[in-house]
């Protein structure tokens, strides 16, 4: 019920946000570990979503991990029409999927784990990948996206290449997936640039919803009665609880670098 699978790295939802923090951290981590032989460019394809995919942080993340890899020329991310995108890991999902349906009962996260070690290879967030603080260091560098010259929610695709001045590295917005129309810009505050992103790793706990959690609680006690808590099989919700207990949530930020992007059935080619 609490485990996330993003870009093949797992994590437990009481220990991070399933933001675009967690998604630029899983890309940094995922660039780096992979064989780069004889790669001079790269290409990320995912879906649309302005929270979690779609946004500068991610766009800076990649910059960062680009300037520090001089092999690599150029990085493009692009972002298929909603509805057309079928890919390999939508097929792994599924047989996933079945998997979990056979059983009845799951009382510990390591029993998804272990179905997801079947089909994938996985690493654990904050062991394996670290999880840095992406959003607020973009925050510091990065112009808001209202102020680029391309319209952000538009653009299907985004190259990145580095820049002729040290240290920086340049992005260009194009509207079209075959079309090279647009033009690579400084998308950086004045007196800023790529080399001065520097994010912080992450504490690994985080609140949940208090509605959902009452709802586990309330399953135990359907399940194994008001005695739940002295079950050895149960720990891992007893200390769920305990620790949810001291945590406050968040308030609600401001929105940054991360417009509303609706889904769109347009296609432009």
């Amino acid at each position: 019920m609490f485990l996330l699978l993003i870009f093949g790295a797992i994590i437990t939802e009481n220990e991070y946000h399933k933001d675009s923090n967690l998604i630029a951290s899983a890309v940094y981590h995922r660039l780096t570990v992979t064989d780069k032989a004889d790669v001079k460019h790269i290409r990320l394809i995912a879906d649309g979503c302005g929270g979690q995919n779609k946004n500068c942080i991610v766009l800076g993340a990649c910059c960062k991990w680009l300037l520090e890899n001089s092999s690599i020329h150029t990085i493009e991310l692009v972002f298929p029409v909603t509805g057309h995108s079928f890919m390999p890991a939508d097929r792994i999902f599924g047989v996933i999927e079945r998997k979990l349906k056979t059983k009845e009962v799951i009382l510990h996260p390591d029993e998804i784990t272990k179905v997801l070690r079947e089909s994938s290879s996985i690493v654990k967030f904050g062991n394996d990948c670290v999880v840095n603080d992406w959003r607020e260091s973009v925050r510091k560098v990065l112009k808001q996206t209202t102020s680029w010259s391309v319209q952000f929610k538009d653009c299907k695709r985004f190259i990145l290449k580095r820049s002729k001045k040290v240290g920086n590295v340049l992005i260009r917005g194009e509207l079209n997936y075959k079309s090279d129309l647009g033009k690579f810009e400084n998308v950086c505050q004045k007196n800023k640039q790529i080399s001065m992103l520097s994010p912080v790793p992450l504490p690994n706990i985080v609140p949940i919803n208090k509605n959902k959690l009452q709802d586990v609680k309330k399953l135990l006690q359907k399940h194994f009665g008001l005695e739940w808590v002295a079950l050895e099989s149960l720990t891992f919700y007893k200390e769920l609880f305990e620790t949810q207990e001291e945590l406050v949530a968040p308030q609600n930020e401001e929105s940054f670098c991360n417009e509303r992007i609706d889904e769109t059935i347009e296609l432009h080619v």
